[in-house]
């Protein structure tokens, strides 16, 4: 959809800058030029692990769902990968770790300040639902979220003051 809509602003503002070049003739011969332009990027990485979201601040994500392919690749790790961020909400995220059966958790938090997950809900297979980490994470909230099928809802690893996690109005196991 964001790339028709690019297209077609791309296009139109191609059509104007066309017109405008021709101001400056002498004469006009009553030619128009448009043209539609269609611009594709390929990438390509072999060391994806799962989404990744980049340093920031004030980040929102909102009924966000994570479902893996198949075949699966042997690096997925993780739905969601957030890093470096502060002013994180996360809410109607669903989701799990890419591979069944394996110790990753859904969602990893590393460095991140003053986070809130809400509304969420770990997928059937999940093993570690959200994973805390980073001697920079404070002020993790968890509220109302539906853990039942996770088999540990979070885990906060040694170097995350224990007191910056909360957890609050959570449905678990």
């Amino acid at each position: 959809m964001i790339a028709r809509i690019a297209t077609i602003a791309f296009g139109t503002l191609a059509a104007t800058l066309a017109l405008c070049a021709r101001a400056d003739d002498d004469r006009l011969n009553n030619s128009v030029r448009v043209g539609a332009y269609y611009i594709t990027y390929d990438t390509h990485a072999d060391d994806l692990r799962g989404p990744y979201v980049p340093a920031g601040v004030n980040l929102k994500l909102k009924d966000v769902e994570v479902f893996w392919d198949k075949p699966e690749s042997g690096k997925w790790q993780s739905a969601l990968n957030v890093e470096d961020v502060n002013g994180l909400e996360i809410q109607g995220f669903g989701g799990r770790q890419a591979k069944l059966g394996a110790d990753m958790p859904a969602i990893v938090l590393n460095q991140v300040e003053d986070a809130a997950i809400r509304d969420s809900k770990a997928a059937e297979g999940t093993s570690v639902f959200l994973r805390v980490k980073g001697n920079k994470t404070r002020g993790v909230r968890l509220m109302g979220n539906d853990l039942v099928k996770a088999k540990v809802p979070y885990r906060v690893d040694s170097e995350v003051k224990s007191d910056e996690v909360k957890s609050m109005n959570n449905i678990a196991r």
